[in-house]
């Protein structure tokens, strides 16, 4: 293997297709930014970024996944039940913890603003008035009858 590397070294472009993939520009910056590799990624996110590819890392190698779902999608929604798609709970390692419940909270968060949000268009839609002062009709379907 050391000669492999050494081979690389001395002609990237003819390096083994692993080998050349671990120098790709988005694969290295990626790595450096959730393995805080480098000091331009060295910031208090640094242990959460890799707290939540943890919590992601442990989410996809569950038994009983839906491959039609989305990763976000899984991650939400397990996040916030605390429960994986078979129903089982999802347990994770201690030092995920504090991530989940960041997740679970941030999931909460966003569906109780789409419910509020919802009830505030239904409310303005219920007392929407005219320039008159007079309550508009809700729109839908003409009142009108044809004959």
């Amino acid at each position: 293997m050391r000669e492999v590397a050494l081979r690389a070294r001395a002609a990237p472009c003819s390096a083994p297709e692993p080998l050349r993939l671990a120098r790709e520009p988005r694969r290295v910056a990626l790595l450096d930014l959730f393995l805080t590799r480098t000091d331009t990624f060295r910031d208090p996110g640094g242990a959460t970024r890799r707290a939540t590819l943890g919590l992601m890392l442990d989410l996809i190698s569950q038994p009983g996944g839906e491959p039609q779902l989305a990763l976000e999608a899984l991650l939400r929604g397990a996040s916030y039940t605390g429960a994986l798609l078979s129903g089982a709970p999802w347990t994770v390692a201690e030092a995920h913890q504090r991530a989940l419940r960041g997740w679970g909270t941030y999931q909460r968060n966003e569906l109780l603003s789409v419910s509020l949000q919802g009830l505030f268009a239904a409310v303005l839609r219920a007392i929407e008035r005219d320039a008159q002062g007079r309550r508009r009709p809700r729109p839908g379907p003409s009142r009108r009858h044809d004959a």
